[in-house]
């Protein structure tokens, strides 16, 4: 009986073992419709364009898995795994292909593959999370990862030890994070142009975008995104953190439009270098708890290797505009390159807070707007040694001044008085504010402008 019943589990192991198809890795290149022919019902075509996934399936090195413009839909039975070590390429196509767990979730990791691999126009849904594991060169282009779970990584998308290029794609109502790595685990995605919405379903205490450390000689890139919160109350936008203070982590974050989440950006740890430039930091106020969090841009340093340069940013409706805490080096603007960033109307409990720094490090901000034109109102909203001995310095003046489009005279308000200044300036030359005055930027003041004012003082 004994011998029986290790009989029967040897069988099933083996017959578990068989429960996969892998390729010979002899250079051939598979497309879905290849697959069901050969893959030993492991892929199973139900009709022209549509594929059912019974069992794991393995593209091995040397070989590759084609996504050609006849794919439909490809539906994956619960928990079956597509691993890739060969490559994958991507027919161009107007639509997208499904990928789709259907009614379960599915898993797709890339397993030291050192192809060119280019996953374009597929829209993954109902996954379990993708690994990019050890994959050098791989892109993601024009693609929508929606409603992942957990099952098998973190965050839709994780990376291990590789710099994947994320471009013009969308990820939304997703149980994790979008994009992620492990605290120690090195990479420098290159993140462009896509949409991130409504990520970390479970509302959990993590960003949409949550990026871990870059090795030596690589920068993290973040340009040109949207990262829009819903209603997660624990929910950050984008976070980069070296917590074991392991590799060089540089990152650029360029041009990107961050709102509605707890707070927008934060960079932790003692050797992070980041260049914050022409972002949209908006109404990151979730929190509820302005003790915990709320800031548009935060910087939270162990040492003055936190370096952060921040210029011609947006931030406003955050419950802080900026916090920095402990040590920092922060480059806010200097006297030969004002800052130029926007920092008004956030605030908590009644209080306007535009620059809270809560940190032992002085920081030059000059050349910044923060919400007035008065030097007086600057130092009200900037919160530094002035109020607590114990605190660094923030060298704040000269300010940068702002006027409303058509503020000729500079007088703060647009009206008929503008009209005339544009007049004399037209006549005899005399000063005026000619930024404000070149109403629609054409570089020249004319009549032009005056009509547009006119326009202006109507509406």
């Amino acid at each position: 009986m004994k011998r029986f019943i290790t009989s029967i589990i040897a069988a099933a192991m083996i017959l578990s073992a068989e429960a996969q198809w892998v390729s010979p890795g002899n250079g051939t290149t598979y497309t879905f419709d290849n697959l069901s022919s050969v893959s030993n019902g492991a892929v199973v075509k139900t009709s022209d364009g549509n594929f059912n996934v019974v069992e794991d399936i393995t593209i091995s090195a040397g070989d590759f898995l084609n996504f050609d413009v006849s794919l439909e839909t490809v539906t994956f039975n619960n928990g079956i795994q597509l691993t890739i070590a060969g490559g994958v390429t991507s027919d161009d196509r107007l639509d997208k292909a499904l990928l789709t767990g259907g009614n379960g979730h599915f898993k797709i990791k890339f397993d030291a593959s050192t192809e060119t691999n280019v996953v374009k126009n597929i829209n993954f849904q109902n996954g379990g999370g993708i690994r990019v594991s050890e994959t050098p060169s791989i892109t993601f282009e024009n693609c929508e990862f929606g409603y992942f779970n957990k099952s098998f990584t973190s965050y839709a998308l994780l990376y291990f030890n590789c710099s994947p290029v994320v471009e013009s794609c969308y990820f939304h109502d997703n149980q994790g994070a979008a994009i992620g790595s492990g605290a120690n685990i090195f990479g420098a995605p290159k993140i462009y142009n896509s949409y991130f919405y409504n990520n970390v379903t479970e509302n959990s205490n993590n960003p949409q975008l949550n990026l871990g450390p870059c090795s030596n000689g690589d920068t993290i890139k973040i340009i040109g995104n949207t990262i829009e919160g819903l209603n997660g109350t624990m929910v950050g936008g984008i976070a980069i953190a070296n917590l074991m203070n392991v590799g060089n982590t540089k990152a650029q974050i360029f041009n990107n439009n961050v709102f509605n989440n707890r707070y927008g950006y934060t960079q932790t740890g003692p050797t992070i270098e980041t260049w914050i430039y022409d972002n949209l930091f908006i109404d990151n106020n979730l929190e509820t708890n302005p003790m915990n969090g709320g800031s548009g841009i935060s910087i939270y340093g162990t040492a003055t290797t936190n370096i952060a340069t921040l210029r011609r940013n947006i931030i406003t409706g955050n419950l802080w505009g900026i916090t920095a805490i402990y040590y920092h080096n922060i480059d806010m603007g200097t006297a030969d390159d004002f800052g130029q960033n926007v920092i008004y109307n956030n605030g908590n409990g009644g209080v306007t807070y535009a620059l809270y720094n809560n940190a032992f490090s002085d920081m030059t901000a000059i050349g910044n707007y923060w919400g007035s034109n008065d030097p007086a109102f600057a130092a009200e909203v900037i919160y530094d040694h002035s109020d607590d001995p114990s605190l660094g310095t923030v060298t704040y003046l000269p300010i940068m001044e702002m006027y409303p489009i058509g503020d000729a005279n500079s007088d703060g308000v647009v009206n008929v008085q503008d009209i005339q200044a544009i007049i004399a300036y037209m006549v005899d030359g005399t000063g005026i504010n000619f930024d404000s005055a070149d109403v629609n930027a054409d570089g020249y003041i004319n009549i032009l402008d005056i009509v547009l004012i006119v326009n202006i003082i109507e509406n």
